[in-house]
This record gives structure tokens, sequence and C-alpha cells, in this order.
């Protein structure tokens, strides 16, 4: 268990499935990083289940549930950050 790390999760309407991850400064938010982990059928909800487990409520078909393998911070995973918009990068 990791203390201090708040993401969420979030689908777009094609499927792909993005962590978002705020780091905190105090009590404000300091930044906000958007990494891309994968696609999957879309759902009408997605539970995180404390044993590592993502339970994907589909909206048409079979649900499904998916173990992570990691936390989602790999460094060829496509990343946005604020960072990158504050110092005006456009990467």
């Amino acid at each position: 268990r990791q203390t201090g790390l708040f993401f969420v999760l979030l689908q777009t309407e094609l499927g792909d499935v993005y962590k978002v991850t705020l780091q905190f400064s105090g009590e404000a938010v300091a930044e906000v990083v958007v990494r891309y982990l994968d696609s999957i059928p879309t759902a009408v909800a997605l539970v995180i289940l404390r044993t590592g487990f993502l339970f994907s409520a589909s909206e048409a078909g079979n649900h499904a549930l998916f173990q992570f393998q990691g936390i989602g911070d790999d460094d060829d995973a496509p990343t946005a950050s604020s960072a990158q918009l504050e110092a005006g990068d456009d990467a």
C-alpha cells in the first residue's frame, strides 16, 4: 500500500483508459499527470478493487475482470503533464 498516492481512471467513448494522477504541494494541487494505460471495451462503470483487480461493467457485452501488473508508471507510456503546459512545451 502506498500512502499519498491518489489517482483516478478515466475512459473515453472509444475505450481508451487513462490514469490521472494529482500531485499535491501542501493542500494545493501542484501537478496533474495523464498517462495512457490500455484500451478495453467501453464500460458504464470501472471499479478498482483493493486486491489489484479492475472490474469493468461493459456497456454492451460481457463484463470483465482485469488484473493490474503495475500501477501504470511505465516510462514508455504516452504522458501529458500540467507542468509541460506551464513551461510552454508542446511535447
